[in-house]
């Protein structure tokens, strides 16, 4: 391959659907698959799953300050069917504050439910992974995340591609046998213009990174 594009953005299409429960601002049932077949939906998870297992998800994957008490209050809530119900529990287990703060906070959890139902984290690890070696010369990698944890694997992989050694500098030669297989271009980030977020506000918190084989 001479390059690759990943852009890891939900589809618009999805986040407008009226019936996919993926958006906190329409009232759906509470779904989320990007993959209808599957089995696993947000509904299973905040009725079926433990204390332990909620809190866990929403730690890891909303990284919002009130994790533990919405986890409570949602297994308090059981059962939850449609994405306003929780919505109003979400809202209900935090403390009253700007309702700026207050959206950031569900939207954070529907975004930690998201992720669980369809393995997003780990499905891009996978498939980053995969196609390192299928990359010609001069070819590229380029990855759009739209959240921390997505960068973050993001940056993880990158690094790990055009280390080119990791021996105790003081050494006077390399016994690593690391070879660096990809490079940076002059910057490392980019993000978009206020133009662009002002014309595609949902570009907002887009990062992208790219990286040139050698």
């Amino acid at each position: 391959l001479s390059g690759i594009m990943y852009d890891f953005g939900l589809s618009s299409h999805q986040i407008d659907s009226n019936y996919r429960g993926f958006s906190f601002q329409k009232n759906s049932d509470l779904d989320m698959r990007m993959n209808t077949e599957q089995n696993l939906s947000a509904k299973t998870i905040v009725n079926k799953y433990t204390e332990e297992e909620l809190t866990k998800v929403l730690k890891n994957y909303s990284e919002d300050k009130y994790f533990h008490k919405i986890s409570k209050k949602i297994i308090a809530s059981r059962p939850l069917s449609t994405t306003n119900e929780l919505v109003t529990v979400i809202k209900e287990a935090i403390p009253k504050q700007n309702p700026i703060f207050i959206e950031k906070t569900v939207r954070r959890i529907f975004q930690a439910l998201r992720i669980e139902v369809n393995d997003e984290l780990n499905e891009i690890v996978v498939s980053l992974n995969s196609i390192k070696k299928t990359i010609n010369k001069n070819g590229i990698i380029v990855c759009i995340s739209y959240h921390s944890l997505e960068d973050r694997i993001v940056k993880s992989f990158f690094k790990d591609i055009t280390t080119y050694c990791i021996c105790d500098p003081k050494a006077p030669i390399c016994n690593c046998e690391i070879k660096q297989q990809f490079s940076y271009p002059k910057k490392k980030k980019y993000t978009p213009t206020e133009k662009e977020k002002d014309s595609n506000p949902r570009s907002k918190s887009a990062i992208m990174r790219y990286v040139i084989k050698l």
